[in-house]
């Protein structure tokens, strides 16, 4: 048996330049074909967005309870249930009243976080709507919220806590 082409010898086992060439042609088409609609084709995100996660699913307050000492008016709500790393800042406090008015808040309005032992380890002013301390302070049960309204009573009010970055929603509670 006779090879018909010259350039091959019997041992020679590489393809004819022509035959690859078509391949090399038709792995450019392909290519191609799969690049220029993703080209064309709007941006996608490599995983999905994160989604915040639900207040009311990591925070639960108990009922308040009221007292009036030396003239002010105070109002305390315990941490009942917290969780997935929820910290004091991405708490944001607002008192409104039964009709879900956000009311202007009296200078000394305040609020200040006691830790199991009664130890204060935050602070919340509502004139500046900031923490002004303990706001990387984990949220735990046990822990009390005491609202501070100086001598105006809230009572029939409510307190609502939004949540901010990664926690979505809120959570209100009546004052009595």
């Amino acid at each position: 048996m006779q090879n018909r082409d010259p350039a091959r010898t019997q041992g020679d086992a590489r393809p004819a330049v022509v035959g690859g060439l078509t391949a090399f042609a038709v792995a450019v088409v392909v290519s191609v074909l799969l690049v220029v609609p993703a080209i064309n084709s709007p941006a996608r995100p490599l995983s999905p967005p994160m989604r915040a996660t639900p207040l009311p699913t990591v925070l639960a307050l108990g009922a308040p309870t009221e007292r009036y000492l030396s003239g002010e008016y105070w109002y305390n709500f315990s941490v009942v249930a917290a969780g997935d790393n929820l910290t004091w800042g991405f708490l944001a406090p607002e008192v409104q009243s039964v009709t879900g008015q956000a009311l202007t808040p009296g200078p000394p309005w305040a609020i200040t976080i006691l830790d199991i032992a009664g130890v204060p380890v935050g602070s919340y002013s509502f004139n500046v709507g900031a923490w002004a301390t303990g706001p990387g302070v984990e949220v735990t049960a046990g822990q009390v919220l005491a609202l501070g309204s100086s001598s105006t009573s809230l009572s029939g009010d409510l307190l609502v806590v939004s949540g901010t970055g990664p926690f979505e929603g809120s959570i209100s509670a009546s004052m009595p």
